[in-house]
């Protein structure tokens, strides 16, 4: 094997991003460990008393569409616009073809695995990894091969190259800082000896940004990245945080990836460029309970579950900006009424300014739509307290044109006109 070659790269400045995020109300009286979204308005969440659950507006409410006394859920995949799987213990997985109105039990033969992570890869095959040594590669989630034994050991979570179709490469992330890696579709698996450095943490959770790059959290705030697809890893000392962190996501934005990770004591970093430097999270309102799942279904949603905690409900929290720093609140004073004032400059290109008022704490919702009434960005898209707000809305990614932009807040809501001239 070739040698593994790991460089620390130490950040010593702590950044505090000055955006939040906002919490939400599932409703459920129990943990949630996943989360995920297909597209920003239809997601599924999964947890504790064998429980799925399904939002189709956001976030904002959630209805239980699958119940299995005596199991747990602990990994979702929302693969497609209708079709969600999802697994947990004693060998529990899950299917729905009709966005997750009807669920067909395909469960392992097995009934003594628990399962941690279940996702239908790019090749069309369902890929599950979990406790001690399960691992199954099938053609169908109905159909069951033998297991994988060429790992013996706890698998917590697996990703695919963005490019797996042409170098058939994914990575396992695993028990006491083992890291996995095929190149040939599964055929064969490269153990990646990260020991050797010092590091036996839990890797809880891989995710690819593109063919090369990918990203692993783990236990004791442990972040790792690859820029060869897992050949090498390096340790990102972000010197933020040493709590157990449980999940990542990342999305696509303009030139770069933002990156969320999510972990204990209501943990939340972020990363603005791929995974170089990292940026502690703030919440509203802040938690101590663990957070173990985060979703982000595009560059203007974002998705957070965890634990019951001592509150009534799950944990969740939502965001329109991921900690970026292109909303912020002008003023705290209270409103005395609800207003969206119009764009400065106007025309502009490719920036303009935003301007609104909330009155109430409420959901807020700010998007802007084109002159055929589709919906082409999101702004705003979380719970808000009362003050007034500016946003900076970026358009380079939009035509010129005549676009609208409407601000939903509880009852109230506006629209108004704005030009891009580029």
């Amino acid at each position: 094997m070739k040698k593994l070659l790991l460089s620390l790269l130490l950040f010593v400045v702590v950044n505090y991003s000055s955006a939040q995020w906002s919490s939400g109300n599932t409703n459920f009286p129990y943990s949630l460990f996943d989360v995920s979204f297909f597209t920003p308005n239809m997601g599924f969440a999964v947890g504790e008393q064998g429980s799925i659950l399904k939002t189709t507006d956001f976030g904002q409410s959630w209805n239980v569409v699958l119940n299995v006394p005596g199991k747990w859920f602990t990994s979702v995949h929302h693969f497609s616009p209708v079709s969600i799987i999802a697994c947990g213990s004693y060998g529990a997985v899950y299917l729905s073809q009709d966005e997750g109105n009807t669920w067909v039990e395909n469960s392992f033969p097995d009934f003594t695995k628990h399962l941690r992570s279940i996702k239908l890869g790019p090749d069309g095959r369902v890929w599950t990894v979990g406790f001690d040594g399960a691992f199954y590669i099938s053609p169908a989630p109905n159909v069951w091969f033998p297991p994988i034994t060429q790992i013996p050991f706890t698998m917590h979570s697996i990703d695919f190259s963005t490019q797996y179709i042409f170098n058939n490469t994914a990575i396992i992330a695993a028990t006491d800082g083992r890291v996995y890696r095929t190149s040939n579709a599964g055929v064969n698996w490269q153990y990646i000896n990260l020991n050797q450095y010092g590091i036996y943490d839990y890797l809880n959770a891989v995710k690819f940004l593109t063919s090369d790059i990918a990203i692993i959290v783990g236990n004791n705030g442990r972040i790792l990245k690859t820029t060869n697809a897992g050949l090498t890893w390096e340790i990102k000392n972000h010197m933020l945080t040493t709590e157990h962190l449980r999940d990542v996501d990342a999305v696509f934005t303009v030139g770069t990836h933002t990156v969320v990770a999510v972990g204990d004591n209501g943990t939340i970093i972020r990363s603005a460029d791929d995974g170089e430097t990292w940026s502690l999270q703030t919440m509203m309102p802040a938690t101590t309970r663990h957070l173990y799942g985060v979703s982000l279904p595009n560059p203007h949603a974002g998705y957070i579950v965890g634990e019951i905690g001592t509150e009534a409900t799950a944990a969740l929290f939502m965001s329109s900006t991921f900690g970026a720093v292109n909303i912020s609140n002008t003023s705290s004073n209270v409103p005395d009424k609800y207003e969206l004032s119009q764009n400065y400059p106007n025309p502009f290109n490719p920036e303009t300014k935003i301007k609104f008022s909330v009155m109430n704490s409420e959901f807020v919702r700010l998007s802007v739509f084109d002159m055929l009434g589709r919906e082409v960005k999101i702004l705003v898209n979380e719970n808000l307290n009362p003050g007034q707000y500016e946003f900076t809305f970026n358009g380079s990614e939009l035509n010129s044109g005549t676009y609208f932009y409407k601000l939903t807040a509880g009852s109230f809501t506006q629209t108004k006109k704005m030009l891009l001239v580029k």
